[in-house]
């Protein structure tokens, strides 16, 4: 379970990415051992680059707190640059900080930033837009799923894997991913595959059977068959089941990330949550006015703020097994 204030941090580490040249190496969170002890101490962002033949080291620390943030966390600060030997400390806070908090940062030599809210109003002002379309992709009912093996598997491995995935259930843990192992379904390979043209075209609250085929947008992130001592890969999974797919109106909230002398960069994020699962999308602007878009979504997540990536139905390959599920 990530731990509370996680989301503050990544952002946290998102801004300075983009506020930060190509030299500049940003790690969240980062272990950096300490001159007492020769234990590793937790820091939530660290920044690390070169300026001629020096090392140097910042450290920013986060907190995601209702009231504003106290002198004792800034002595805390203080305390974790010195055991690090950062050259820099910085402290983000969503809730601000307390006037001596302020000053013992300014006599410290710790920069203070702080996330600020801005008018939902002038969301429209700054974007052209106020809301964005939430798009949920519902797999309602599997009728019926191929697992496309390719005709290079020898006759042995072949029947090997026929033999484990005939039959199975769609939930059931016949497959593997192949970036690290981990048992998966034929649910899963749903979840990880990019969207079908056939999703696209459905209207919101529309169920409709058809048949879509589900390919790798990265050949090294997807899944095979486990059979002894080995695994057999496959090229597609070919389902037959129900759709719908549900939209929804998502609010944007626009932010500023602010430093001692004003705005560093400003941002618009929504987000929403279904089943668990919860899609972020992240629109910034940096000083010299370029933008940029960030989504984050969990693997797994049939959510999107807009068509994921749509490749289109295709036929069988005719030199590739089909193995029925």
């Amino acid at each position: 379970m990530a731990k509370a204030g996680r989301a503050l941090e990544e952002l946290v580490a998102t801004l300075e990415t983009l506020l930060s040249d190509s030299l500049v190496e940003i790690k969240s969170p980062d272990r950096i051992r300490g001159k007492t002890g020769g234990g590793l101490r937790e820091v939530d962002v660290s920044l690390r680059t070169r300026v001629g033949s020096a090392n140097i080291l910042v450290i920013m620390e986060c907190r995601d707190r209702s009231d504003p943030q106290t002198v004792e966390w800034i002595d805390a600060i203080a305390g974790k640059q010195e055991e690090v030997g950062a050259n820099k400390a910085v402290a983000v806070s969503r809730s601000g900080f307390t006037s001596h908090a302020r000053a013992q940062a300014q006599a410290k030599g710790i920069e203070l930033r702080t996330i600020g809210e801005v008018d939902r109003a002038s969301v429209w002002d700054w974007l052209g837009v106020a809301v964005v379309t939430a798009r949920v992709n519902n797999l309602m009912e599997m009728k019926s799923a191929q697992i496309i093996i390719p005709d290079s598997v020898s006759t042995e491995a072949n029947s090997e894997a026929l033999s484990i995935v005939s039959g199975a259930a769609s939930d059931a843990l016949i497959l593997v991913k192949t970036s690290d192992g981990t048992p998966a379904s034929v649910l899963d390979v749903w979840r990880a595959a990019p969207q079908s043209d056939l999703l696209s075209s459905l209207r919101p609250g529309e169920t409709k059977r058809g048949t879509v085929h589900l390919l790798p947008s990265d050949p090294g992130q997807w899944f095979a068959i486990p059979i002894t001592d080995d695994t057999v890969p496959i090229t597609e999974v070919v389902i037959v089941a129900d759709f719908r797919v549900d939209e929804r109106n998502v609010p944007i909230a626009r932010f500023e990330y602010l430093g001692d002398d004003g705005p560093l960069i400003e941002g618009a994020s929504a987000e929403f949550s279904h089943e668990g699962s919860t899609v972020k999308m992240v629109i910034h602007s940096a000083p010299d006015g370029s933008m940029f878009l960030v989504v984050e979504q969990p693997d797994g997540a049939d959510l999107s703020f807009e068509a994921n990536l749509v490749l289109g139905v295709i036929d069988n390959d005719e030199d590739s097994t089909p193995a029925e599920q």
